[in-house]
């Protein structure tokens, strides 16, 4: 019988290999020769529990052997996703591959991790890291990369963070070429309740906040084309320079009013809002805001 798979060029087979999931992808260094060291150019790599039946601790121990100091891949992307707590000890030795290994976009998405903070242990810089997703579904997550010590992220220019707790009163000023920013249900836990969005380069931004969870954000984000707003209430709209190159603002209502004060005070937040971006060139706006502004 022809082998096709192996006749094709070494490109295509990894292209093929990087839909597959990690456990498959090893696997295949068993077919023959030739295949036997094709799996460490695989350039993503995909680490999923549900692959192993959520057996999880065989998972970590894939997972250690796989991605152990010694052992050099041309990974481009690492995803790792995991139902469940996860340890902090497996998600540190993900993150630390990553970082040492020179991986340009990581993924981590997990029910919760253990001891509630992401293990983002930083030595020098993280040069090849273009994008960072942390998401977590059930626990809120301190984000340790966050403050002064993200300037580690020389190169990073797009950041997704869901359900995590920002504690730091500047947190991304440490991100010098930041140009996408996702928060999703992140929690402030600082005095003041302000998000202070300080990134020179930033040009699209999403918030999706918790209910109450913001009272005010600052933008200092001159290159800023793209603002998604979805939440329960709208905070105060502070800028320094009136936002010169805006072009598009989303805004929508993730919850329902429950009386007309509420109702009223939502309006004369909308109405702050919009006049912050006044000089927008698109508005688009979900069908609960429209019957807010129409009451009024």
């Amino acid at each position: 019988m022809e082998d096709r798979l192996t006749n094709l060029l070494e490109s295509l087979q990894l292209r093929i290999m990087s839909t597959l999931d990690a456990q498959c992808v090893v696997q295949t260094s068993v077919l023959s020769k030739s295949w036997h060291p094709l799996w460490k150019s695989v350039p993503i790599l995909r680490l999923n529990s549900y692959d192993f039946e959520n057996q999880f601790c065989k998972l970590d121990k894939f997972v250690e052997k796989v991605l152990s100091p010694q052992r050099d891949m041309d990974l481009d992307t690492l995803i790792y996703k995991r139902d469940k707590v996860s340890r902090a000890m497996i998600i540190k030795k993900v993150i630390d591959y990553a970082f040492s290994h020179n991986v340009k976009h990581l993924d981590l998405w997990v029910d919760g991790v253990e001891g509630h903070e992401w293990p983002v242990v930083l030595h020098g810089f993280v040069d090849s890291l273009i994008s960072l997703r942390l998401q977590s579904d059930e626990d809120n997550v301190r984000c340790a990369c966050l403050g002064p010590v993200s300037r580690s992220f020389r190169k990073l220019t797009d950041l997704y963070l869901k359900l995590a707790v920002i504690t730091d009163q500047d947190p991304l000023s440490g991100f010098p070429m930041l140009n996408k920013l996702t928060l999703v249900r992140c929690e402030l836990n600082i005095n003041g309740k302000t998000l202070r969005v300080h990134a020179q380069q930033l040009s699209e931004l999403s918030i999706a906040p918790y209910e109450k969870c913001i009272d005010c954000i600052e933008l200092m984000t001159p290159k800023l084309k793209l603002f998604k707003y979805e939440g329960f209430r709208f905070p105060v709209l502070k800028t320094c320079d009136g936002l010169p190159n805006l072009d598009s603002v989303v805004v929508a209502f993730a919850g329902k009013s429950k009386n007309f004060d509420d109702e009223k005070r939502m309006f004369d937040d909308l109405m702050m809002f919009f006049n912050k971006v006044y000089s927008v060139k698109s508005l688009k706006a979900c069908k609960g805001i429209i019957r807010i502004l129409s009451l009024f």
